[in-house]
């Protein structure tokens, strides 16, 4: 039995003042990040970047600001092509140590007996199926590299724990990428590699500006989505949701896995 000198003791050096930095710091790092030269994706990248990682930006279109090419490159990526993934990744010659799941599309709200055919399938191939792609061949890397793990980061949705209305394909995708999650961090957490994903409400992006823009009634859509939040008048911009992500790949967050992480000021508490 331990006796109080021993518990005194214990007690004391655990309760030991340690000093913390609210800054993380990734030099060193390498961050692959799909969609990233826009909206969502482009402030992780800055966020990551600026805090010392050096970034892949893997996307179809070239960033829409200029890119210091010390900060990082940019190749162009098909998320829905395996190939065009696969060679992405496997002409990195650095260590990969992060993995940034962003790439995504969503359409007009649509009752599911109406949805076309072609619409279901290119949401379902971009989020899904480009995800699942990127993950298979970044985890391929990752357990090769056989030294300090890494960390995936699937950028899911409110959608895909509580399905937004009419809107069948993004829903289904976004739920299926929490469950490509949790899979992929109970087995490839004995390689070191955390596996988590974020659950954003609607955030002020170009997609979510060309979704208002393009439905029947965009003032209507404006004032609803003012109730995706419990903070007033307030949605997320892109940089909140990336402070998130910082902290999630962060060793802040060394513990956490498989764990989806709501950013959404409340909303699924309604």
């Amino acid at each position: 039995m331990m006796s109080l000198k021993h518990l005194s003791l214990s007690i004391n050096h655990t309760c030991e003042l340690k000093k913390f930095s609210v800054e993380f710091v990734f030099i060193g790092k390498t961050a692959f990040i799909t969609g990233g030269s826009s909206g969502l994706g482009q402030a992780i990248a800055s966020r990551l970047s600026s805090q010392g990682a050096r970034v892949i930006i893997a996307d179809l279109q070239e960033p829409s600001k200029p890119w210091p090419s010390d900060r990082g490159i940019f190749t162009k990526t098909d998320v829905t092509n395996p190939e065009s993934v696969r060679q992405a990744i496997s002409s990195q010659k650095s260590q990969l140590d992060i993995i940034i799941n962003n790439a995504g599309i969503t359409h007009q709200p649509i009752p599911m007996h109406q949805c076309p055919l072609d619409s279901w399938h290119q949401v379902i191939n971009v989020n899904l199926n480009g995800a699942f792609y990127v993950m298979k061949y970044g985890l391929e890397q990752m357990v090769k590299q056989n030294s300090n793990g890494g960390v995936i980061i699937n950028t899911s949705s409110i959608a895909g724990i509580f399905p937004q209305g009419d809107n069948p394909a993004y829903n289904c995708s976004k739920a299926a990428l929490i469950h490509l999650t949790i899979e992929a961090a109970r087995h490839y957490g004995k390689y070191k590699i955390r596996v988590n994903a974020i659950a954003p409400t609607a955030v002020y992006t170009p997609l979510i500006s060309k979704f208002i823009s393009e439905s029947k009634d965009p003032n209507l859509i404006k004032d609803q989505l003012q109730y995706l939040s419990l903070i007033p008048g307030y949605l997320p911009e892109p940089e909140d949701i990336a402070a998130a992500v910082a902290f999630l790949v962060s060793d802040e967050a060394k513990f956490i896995t498989g764990t989806v992480l709501p950013v959404d000021a409340g909303y699924l508490t309604m």
